[in-house]
C-alpha cells in the first residue's frame, strides 16, 4: 500500500505540474471488511502478479518516454517494485507456496537417447 501510494503521489504531482487531470481513484471501491474471503496463498499470488504487471507496464512506458525526468521516475519505481517482488517470492518460499518453475529439457540426454534409438532401429533392420 505504501509503494502504491507513493507512486500515485508521484504521478499526481506530474499531472498537477503539467495542468492535466489526474485519473479517478478506485479507492472508493475498497470495502471496510477485515475478513479476507481468500487464502493468504492466493492473495500473495495476486500481489506478486500485480507487481510483475506493474514492472512490465513501467518498462513499456519507459521505452517510449522522451522525458528524462519521467524516465528516471520509472527506473526508480521499477527498482523498488523488483525489491518488493523479491521479498514476496522469499515469503512464498518460506511458506512452501512457491512451485518449482518449469525447466528446460536436457537436450544432450534427449539427443543421446534419440541416437541410441536410431542405432537400435538400424541394427534391427
Amino acid at each position: 500500500m505504501e509503494i502504491s501510494t507513493k507512486h500515485i503521489a508521484a504521478f499526481e504531482k506530474i499531472f498537477r505540474e503539467e495542468k492535466l487531470n489526474s485519473p479517478v481513484s478506485w479507492q472508493s471501491h475498497v470495502t471496510s471488511s477485515t475478513t479476507s474471503p481468500f487464502s493468504d496463498k492466493w492473495m500473495m499470488y495476486q500481489v506478486q502478479l500485480s507487481s510483475q504487471i506493474a514492472i512490465a507496464f513501467y518498462g513499456t512506458a519507459l521505452s517510449v518516454t522522451s522525458r528524462a525526468d519521467i524516465a528516471e521516475k520509472y527506473m526508480a519505481m521499477i527498482a523498488e517494485l523488483i525489491r518488493f517482488a523479491e521479498d514476496g517470492v522469499n515469503l512464498m518460499i518460506e511458506n512452501g507456496w512457491m512451485e518449482e518453475p518449469p525447466k528446460a529439457s536436457d537436450r544432450r540426454t534427449l539427443s543421446k537417447g534419440r541416437k541410441e534409438g536410431i542405432e537400435n532401429n538400424i541394427q534391427e533392420k
